[in-house]
């Protein structure tokens, strides 16, 4: 599945949701349950539309299995105002929703008399823990410092444009895709963004405007669980479009004493607003060209005094 075809299923997804929450509304109106105390909007929304697309399109009918996860450490991290009076309102909401869903027969009465249940008997460790995953749950595996080889394509220029890097995994995804697009030729005068698996990684100064896009801010290499064979894509300039394919060749263990280290690479880069990957060509193959660009001018040694400069400061 491309992330176009995943982009429109997502969409297509949030506005049943939608449906589903102007519903209720009408329910609780109907049958005149308070909403006083009720999130009726942000709750649903931020569950069925944020949550449940995070990691894939889960459907609003099996969202109780998923509410555990959401109430533990999700709400923590991504709630407006994550408090305990809006906490115990997102549970009062969650619960009168899938309580009115069963009534229209998509979930049965076990499945709610279960997600209940399980509220009722974590509601109190899950308020004291606040999102903190307790330590015994994270393995001695991910604790491990690792790096990686990775190699990064400039799309449509393969053979042509490439930089292959050994990257410690605690080195943000934001400096990563600087570091990525300046050894590129790039001078982040645009906007970039990264994209993984079905999620977009935007840079710190961009909205989020879709529920499966995130801030890079403070999320590091580690926080994805890259593992070898994997593919990211970097998107730079959304005028010019230049897309930078980066693969995970291989994991190490340990760390290098310099996060970012450029091994090898060929031809200089992209061109700043020149058009973008279907005009490069025209620049390669004349020597003479208007912007001075020069296919071979790739310097090894300066992109990495570059790279130490910006990320390898002791």
């Amino acid at each position: 599945m491309t992330f176009e075809s995943y982009r429109k299923k997502v969409m297509k997804n949030d506005r049943r949701n939608y449906k589903y929450i102007e519903q209720f509304e009408m329910w609780l109106k109907e049958n005149k349950i308070s909403a006083r105390q009720i999130d009726d909007y942000f709750s649903l929304n931020l569950f069925l539309n944020n949550y449940l697309t995070a990691n894939g399109i889960v459907k609003m009918e099996d969202g109780p299995s998923k509410v555990p996860y959401y109430l533990e450490v999700w709400f923590w991290k991504y709630a407006y105002q994550p408090n305990e009076k809006n906490f115990k309102n997102s549970i009062e909401t969650l619960k009168i929703f899938y309580e009115y869903i069963c009534t229209l027969g998509k979930i049965d009465e076990k499945t709610y008399t279960n997600m209940c249940d399980t509220i009722d008997k974590n509601m109190a460790i899950w308020l004291k823990q606040k999102g903190k995953i307790k330590q015994s749950l994270i393995t001695k595996k991910t604790l491990k410092p690792q790096k990686y080889k990775i190699t990064a394509y400039l799309h449509e220029y393969k053979k042509e444009i490439y930089r292959i890097y050994m990257v410690n995994d605690n080195m943000t995804i934001s400096n990563f895709c600087e570091a990525v697009i300046l050894s590129m030729n790039g001078d982040l005068s645009h906007l970039y963004e990264m994209n993984y698996k079905y999620g977009i990684y935007i840079c710190d100064y961009m909205n989020e405007e879709m529920p499966y896009e995130h801030k890079m801010e403070n999320i590091t290499l580690k926080d994805l669980s890259l593992k070898s064979q994997q593919r990211l894509y970097i998107r730079y300039d959304f005028g010019d479009e230049w897309i930078f394919e980066i693969k995970i060749n291989k994991v190490f263990d340990g760390h290098d004493s310099k996060q970012i280290i450029l091994l090898e690479g060929k031809g200089c880069g992209i061109e700043e607003d020149s058009g973008g990957p279907h005009n490069l060509y025209e620049l390669i193959i004349d020597k003479d060209n208007e912007w001075g660009y020069n296919y071979n001018s790739f310097n090894l040694d300066e992109i990495n005094k570059m790279l130490d400069k910006r990320y390898n400061k002791s």
